[in-house]
C-alpha cells in the first residue's frame, strides 16, 4: 500500500511527533503583485463550518482562524508552506527537509540557537510545542502557545514571520546540522521504510516520486551549498505558497489585524515557479514484484492498482461516492478480520483500503500478512476473498454492522465536537485546505450521512467497490523476510491458478442477542466518602468491591473506566515466564462463553462499549471507554468479562501468529532488544521482565491462562474507576447491579513483599547486546539507579533532572556536534517494585560513533551531578512542564489512570493530585543539584549498548 502522510507520519519531521493528518494544497495562480487564491468551499455545494474566519492577503498569504476553548487560554499555530521534496531539483534532494531544520537555527529575529532558548522561556517545549514536519508536496510548522495574551500570540506570529522569509541559512549552521540530518535518515531506516520505498518504485515507476523521497540523496545532504538552499528558498517560500491556520481561544477580530501586520508586507517571487511535472500512471496489465528484507517481522502479500487521480472538487457527490466505497472496505476488512482466526487460516491479519497518494494516484488493494512459508496461500486468499466480494457483494448483516457503526462514529463527532482539543482541530483544518476538502461542521456531516445511508445495502456498496477496481492494471507486491528464485515468474502463476479456481457466495451470519444483563440484586453500599476538593466519590461495596467516580466536563459524552483486579504480574509463578504476556494477548481476543469476539463486535455495532484487558506489574486490568447512552451495555460486557470469560482457542492462533513476528523483531531491531534483553538486564534478569524464550512462552496453553486467573477474577481484590461525562448516581447504580453483585471478594491484596524486591544491577557495568541487521544504527544507553515512586516530591525532583538532561543532551549532540537525531533522558520510578527505578540518557548512533558519545553521554551526567545547573536552565525546563500540566489535570486519562486507578489501595495518590502543580512549582535550582549530586554518580553508573552484530568486536575493544 502506497502509505501517503495522510495516513503515517510525515516521512520526515524535527523531532518525533504524533501523526498528522497534513497534505498541502497545490495551487494554480497568476504571478502579479496582488494575487487571489480560493477556498475549496468557493467552488463547492458544501457550506464550510461557521466558525471559521477565512481570509486572504492582496500578497496571496491565506489565513483560517477557528475560536475554540478547549483548552482554555491556549492556542495552536500552523503555517504551511505549499512545498516539499517534489519541487527540489536533482542537486537539491533533502533540501526541502533540510530547509526545515534551519529554521530553527537563525532567523532575523533569533540567530543561532536563540530560538529555541527563547521558546522555553516562554514556556514551550522543543519538540513537544514547536515542532515542524516536511513531505513530498507540503512543509509544515507548528506552534502550541501556552498562553492566548496579545503578547504571546505577537511573539508566536513573529516567529512564523520568521520561518517565511527570514532563515538566515548561516554556512556554519548549515554544516553543522547536515550530521543531524542523516543521524535521522539513520534512525528511519528500517524493513518498514526500505519496503515502502521499494513499493513506491515498483507501482511509480514512470514518476518522480520514487526519486524526491523527502529525506533526501546523502551526496546532497553531506555537500550542498549555501546557494543552494538560498535558490530553493527564495523560489518556494512565496507569500501565495504560504498560509497560516490559527485555532484556539482567541478573539477572530483582533488577531486578523495582527496577521496582517506581520504577513501583509511578504511578497510573492516574481516569476512563480510551476509544480513539477511528476511523471505518469503505467499501465502493465499484470505486473509483479518480490522485495525481500530479512529483517521484516512478516511477509506481506499485496493486490493492489493505481490510477490517475481525478481532480473533482469537493462536493455532496462525490462525499457520497467516497462514503460509499468506505463502507464496503470495511465491510471487507471485517471479512478479513473473521477469516484470520479461522484454524489453518493462511495468514496473520489483512486490509482492503483505496486512497489518495499526494492527489497524483488513487490506489486500491488488499494486503495481508503471514509467515513466509504461506506466501502462496496467503495470496491465493487475497485474490480469492478480494474476488469473492467483486462476484457476490456483501451479506446484509455485514453492511448493517458497518453502517451502524459509521453512523455512530459520526454522531459522536457531534456530541464530543466542544471538547476537541484545539491541537487536534489545527492539524485537521490545515488537512482540509490542503487537501481542498471543505472544512465542515461535524452537525452537518452526520444530516448527510443519515440520508444517504438510508439508501445503503448490500447492493450499493458491491458497486462502490467494483468502480474501485475497474481496471487492467494489477500489480502483485510482495515484501518480507521471503527469498523466491524466479519470483516475478512465481507470483503470476499463483495469482493466474487462483483465478480459475471458481467461488462460493459468503455465508450468511445470523445474529444473536447479548446473553449477560442480568446479574441479580444490586450489591449494596457499605461505605461512602467525597472528597469534594478533587470532585471524587469513593465506595465500596457490600462484596468489598471498591469504587471511585469523578465527574468531568473535559471530554463531551466521552466516559473512561478502569478495572484492576488481583496482582496481576506479581503473582506470576517462576516457571511460567511470559504467562502475563499471553493472558494479556488472549483474554479479551477469546471472548466470552456465550459470544466469540466476533459475535460481540455484531451485537454492540453501532454503540461505544469494548474492553481491553492487561496483565499489569501489580494488577490484571480492564479498561474501556464509553458514552452515557452505552454505560450499561459497557457495565454489563466488562461484568461478563469478570463472570464467564471465553478462553476460545482463535485467541491462541492468532497470539501465537503475533508472537512470532515479536520475536522476529527482537532479533532484527534495535527496539526489540531494549524490550527484551535490556529491560531484563536492568531488572538483574528477572523474569517478569523482557521475554522468555520462545519454546517457553508458545508452550502455556489456554489452560494455563485459565488457571491462573480464574481464583483472581473471581476473588481478587478488585477497584474501579469510572471518570467522565458521567452522573455519579446513575453511574454507582450501574455498578451496583453488576459488580456490586458479585461474590465477596478480599478487600485488600496481599503485600507480596518478597516479589516486590527487584534489582538495578550493581555499578559501575558496562553491557553489550548485539542484533542481527544490515541496517547500521546503535543505540547507547547511560543508566543510574535511584529509587521507586513513593516519595513523591523525590520522583518529581527526578523527572524534572530528566528534562533538564534531555535538554543537555539535545544541545551538545545534536545541535552542538551534530551527531545525533532526537537523543533524550527520562527518569522511571516503579509503583510496584520496592526501592527500584532508574535514569537514563539514550541517544541512536551511528555504530562506529557509539563508543565516543557513550562517554559524552556519561560526561554530561557527571557534569550534572557537579552542580552545574543554573536557574535559566532549571526555568527553561520548568516552566514547559508546568504549562503542560495545566493541560495534562484536564485529561480524563490522568484522572483515571493516574489519580484514581488505585486511589483506595494507595490513598496518597489524591494527595498527590492535590499537590503537583505547586510542588512542581517550588523546585529549586538546589533541590536538582542536590537530586543530580545523590543519584548521577560514577561508582553507580551502567553503560548498555545495543549494536549490530558486525560492531560487537568494535564495542568490546571500545574502538
Amino acid at each position: 500500500m502506497l502509505r501517503s502522510s495522510t495516513m503515517i507520519r510525515p516521512i520526515s519531521m524535527r523531532f518525533p511527533a504524533p501523526a498528522l493528518l497534513l497534505v498541502l494544497l497545490v495551487l494554480t495562480t497568476s504571478t502579479n503583485a496582488e494575487v487571489k487564491l480560493g477556498w475549496a468551499h468557493d467552488d463547492s455545494d458544501l457550506s464550510p463550518d461557521s466558525r471559521v474566519v477565512f481570509g486572504n492577503l492582496a500578497n496571496g498569504f491565506r489565513y483560517a482562524i477557528l475560536p475554540h476553548t478547549e483548552p482554555p487560554g491556549r492556542v495552536s499555530l500552523r503555517l504551511w508552506v505549499e512545498t516539499g521534496s517534489l519541487m527540489e531539483e536533482e542537486d537539491q534532494r533533502g533540501l526541502a527537509h533540510f530547509l526545515e531544520h534551519l529554521a530553527f537555527n537563525g532567523t532575523r529575529n533569533f540567530p543561532g540557537n536563540e530560538l529555541d532558548l527563547y521558546l522555553q522561556r516562554m514556556g514551550m517545549a522543543v519538540g513537544a510545542d514547536s515542532n515542524a514536519s516536511t513531505s513530498f508536496d507540503r512543509t509544515l510548522y507548528m506552534l502550541e502557545l501556552p498562553e492566548n495574551s496579545e503578547d504571546f500570540l505577537r511573539e508566536g506570529l513573529k516567529v512564523m514571520r520568521d520561518y517565511s522569509d527570514g532563515m538566515l541559512l548561516d554556512a556554519e549552521e548549515i554544516d553543522k546540522e547536515r550530521g543531524v540530518i542523516l543521524s535521522e535518515k539513520r534512525a528511519r531506516d528500517s524493513a518498514g521504510y526500505r519496503t515502502f520505498v521499494a513499493e513506491l518504485s515498483f507501482v511509480l515507476s514512470a514518476t518522480l516520486i520514487p526519486d524526491r523521497l523527502p529525506i533526501g540523496s546523502e551526496t546532497v545532504v553531506e555537500n550542498a551549498g549555501r546557494d543552494r538552499f538560498r535558490d530553493f528558498y527564495r523560489d518556494w517560500y512565496s507569500s501565495d505558497r504560504l498560509g497560516l491556520v490559527v485555532v484556539g481561544d482567541i478573539d477572530s477580530e483582533s488577531l486578523i489585524l495582527l496577521i496582517e501586520k506581520h504577513f501583509a508586507t511578504l511578497k510573492p517571487v516574481a516569476q512563480r515557479r510551476p509544480d513539477p511535472d511528476l511523471g505518469a500512471i503505467q499501465h502493465p496489465g499484470l505486473a509483479a514484484m518480490l522485495h525481500t528484507e530479512a529483517e521484516a517481522p512478516a511477509t506481506t502479500v499485496s493486490i493492489q492498482t493505481v490510477r490517475e487521480y481525478r481532480k473533482i472538487p469537493d462536493s455532496k457527490a462525490k462525499r457520497e461516492d467516497e462514503l460509499y466505497r468506505e463502507v464496503a472496505m470495511a465491510a471487507l476488512n471485517r471479512r478479513l478480520e473473521i477469516l484470520a482466526k479461522q484454524e489453518g487460516a493462511p495468514f496473520i491479519r489483512g486490509m482492503a483500503y483505496s486512497h489518495e497518494f499526494i492527489r497524483f494516484v488513487e490506489n486500491v488493494g488488499i494486503e495481508l500478512s503471514c509467515r513466509p512459508e504461506q506466501w502462496m496461500d496467503a495470496l491465493t486468499t487475497a485474490e480469492q476473498e478480494l474476488r469473492r466480494t467483486l462476484q457476490f457483494g456483501f451479506t446484509a448483516l455485514e453492511i448493517a454492522e458497518v453502517e451502524a457503526n459509521t453512523l455512530n462514529s459520526y454522531e459522536q463527532a457531534v456530541k464530543t465536537a466542544a471538547t476537541r482539543k484545539s491541537a487536534s482541530l489545527a492539524n485537521e483544518l490545515a488537512a482540509t485546505i490542503a487537501e481542498q476538502i471543505v472544512f465542515t461542521h461535524p452537525e452537518d456531516d452526520l444530516t448527510w450521512v443519515r440520508s444517504l445511508l438510508e439508501n445503503l445495502g448490500p447492493d450499493r456498496c458491491l458497486k462502490a467497490i467494483r468502480d474501485s477496481w475497474k481496471t487492467q492494471d494489477v500489480y502483485l507486491f510482495v515484501s518480507g523476510n521471503l527469498n523466491l528464485e524466479d519470483a516475478e515468474n512465481s507470483l503470476i502463476e499463483v495469482y493466474r491458478k487462483s483465478r480459475s479456481v471458481a467461488l462460493e457466495p459468503p455465508h450468511e451470519i445470523e445474529q444473536t442477542s447479548f446473553a449477560y444483563t442480568d446479574f441479580g440484586a444490586p450489591g449494596q453500599v457499605i461505605e461512602r466518602r467525597l472528597h469534594d476538593d478533587l470532585g471524587i466519590h469513593q465506595v465500596r461495596f457490600a462484596n468489598q468491591v471498591a469504587l471511585n467516580l469523578k465527574q468531568t466536563d473535559f471530554e463531551a459524552d466521552t466516559i473512561r473506566i478502569l478495572i484492576r483486579v488481583g496482582a496481576g504480574g506479581l503473582a506470576c509463578p517462576e516457571n511460567m515466564p511470559g504467562l502475563p504476556l499471553l493472558a494479556s494477548s488472549t483474554f479479551s481476543a477469546g471472548g466470552l462463553k456465550a459470544h466469540s469476539a466476533d459475535d460481540l463486535a455484531r451485537i454492540f455495532a453501532g454503540k461505544n462499549v469494548g474492553v481491553q484487558f492487561d496483565v499489569e506489574s501489580d494488577a490484571f486490568v480492564l479498561s474501556g471507554r464509553t458514552t452515557p447512552d452505552d454505560l450499561v451495555h459497557q457495565m454489563n460486557l466488562m461484568n461478563a468479562f469478570i463472570l464467564y470469560p471465553g478462553y476460545r482457542a482463535e485467541s491462541l492462533r492468532q497470539a501465537h501468529k503475533q508472537f512470532e513476528s515479536m520475536y522476529l523483531q527482537i532479533k532484527h531491531t534495535p527496539q526489540g532488544v531494549m524490550r527484551d534483553k535490556v529491560a531484563k538486564f536492568f531488572a538483574s534478569t528477572d523474569f517478569r521482565f523482557g521475554y522468555p524464550e520462545k519454546e517457553a512462552l508458545m508452550s502455556h496453553s489456554l489452560a494455563d491462562v485459565r488457571e491462573w486467573l480464574t481464583a483472581h477474577l473471581e476473588e481478587g481484590n478488585m477497584e474501579i474507576s469510572v471518570v467522565g461525562d458521567i452522573d455519579v448516581e446513575s453511574t454507582l447504580a450501574q455498578v451496583a447491579r453488576t459488580f456490586g453483585t458479585l461474590a465477596p471478594r478480599r478487600a485488600r491484596k496481599a503485600d507480596y513483599a518478597e516479589r516486590r524486591r527487584v534489582k538495578f544491577p550493581k555499578g559501575p557495568a558496562s553491557k553489550t547486546f548485539a542484533y542481527e541487521t544490515e541496517i547500521p544504527k546503535s543505540v547507547v544507553v547511560v543508566a543510574w539507579p535511584t529509587d521507586d515512586i513513593w516519595n513523591i516530591s523525590r520522583t518529581r525532583r527526578l523527572s524534572m533532572l530528566a528534562e533538564i538532561f534531555s535538554d543537555r543532551l539535545r544541545v551538545k549532540i545534536r545541535e552542538e556536534l551534530g551527531e545525533a537525531y532526537s537523543p533524550y533522558a527520562v527518569s522511571r520510578a516503579s509503583d510496584t517494585f520496592s526501592g527500584y527505578g532508574y535514569l537514563f540518557g539514550l541517544v541512536l548512533a551511528n555504530p562506529e560513533e557509539a563508543f565516543r558519545l557513550t562517554s559524552l553521554v556519561s560526561e554530561l551526567g557527571h557534569e550534572l551531578s557537579r552542580g552545574g545547573i543554573d536557574e535559566d536552565e532549571l526555568d527553561r525546563a520548568l516552566k514547559p512542564m508546568l504549562s503542560n500540566l495545566k493541560e495534562y489535570v484536564r485529561s480524563n486519562g490522568y484522572w483515571v489512570n493516574t489519580v484514581l486507578g488505585s486511589s483506595q489501595e494507595y490513598p496518597q495518590r489524591l494527595d498527590w493530585a492535590r499537590t503537583m502543580e505547586d510542588d512542581y512549582a517550588s523546585i529549586t535550582v538546589e533541590d536538582v543539584n542536590r537530586i543530580a549530586a545523590q543519584f548521577l554518580q560514577s561508582e553507580i553508573q551502567v553503560n548498555v549498548l545495543v549494536t549490530p552484530e558486525t560492531f560487537v568486536d568494535d564495542a568490546a575493544s571500545g574502538s
